[in-house]
């Protein structure tokens, strides 16, 4: 089913990604919902450079929804932003094979970012690593609080908004 074929989809972006040519001198490997914004890419590269991209790093941050926390587990959440450094990359580009069979994707519940933290944990001795300022914002209704408050996210997750919160950044 469609269901069961997006977490596999999602974690093979890994090696996909990995592969490419021109990532032969990437220090990261970003993977990241289609509605995640980075407002200053200067600030996002700034915060990349106090981690050493050459050890197995696995950067994220949590969901504000604690329900998604409690069926989920610890994970980097996909809307904030997953970073992996090439070397964590690599050792999932290596482990795929192991980290994608049916058995694999149910333990997930069929949920990519799920998947992709249980191959890490799986593979490596690498934990996630919570870079604050990245927002997955799972809240619903007027979130213009969380704008208005002086905050400089890294990135921002929902950002159309659609059955998400109303507030719009320019707004």
């Amino acid at each position: 089913s469609e269901d069961r074929d997006m977490p596999v989809r999602y974690i093979n972006l890994v090696p996909y990604l990995y592969r490419q040519e021109a990532s032969r001198h990437r220090k990261w490997i970003v993977l990241c919902d289609d509605d995640t914004f980075f407002p200053s890419m200067h600030s996002l590269v700034q915060r990349l450079k106090s981690f050493d991209h050459s050890k197995e790093l696995y950067i994220g941050a949590l969901s504000e929804d604690i329900g998604a926390i409690e069926r989920h587990g610890s994970q980097a959440f996909g809307g904030a932003g997953v970073f992996l450094s090439s070397t964590m990359a690599k050792t999932i580009t290596e482990s795929i094979s192991g980290c994608t069979s049916a058995e694999k994707v149910d333990e997930a519940g069929w949920q990519g970012d799920k998947l992709l933290r249980n191959c890490i944990y799986q593979n490596s001795d690498t934990r996630l690593v919570l870079l604050p300022d990245l927002w997955q914002l799972d809240f619903r209704g007027d979130a213009a609080g969380f704008y208005e408050w002086g905050h400089k996210p890294l990135s921002l997750h929902h950002y159309r908004g659609g059955g998400w919160h109303t507030a719009r950044p320019a707004q």
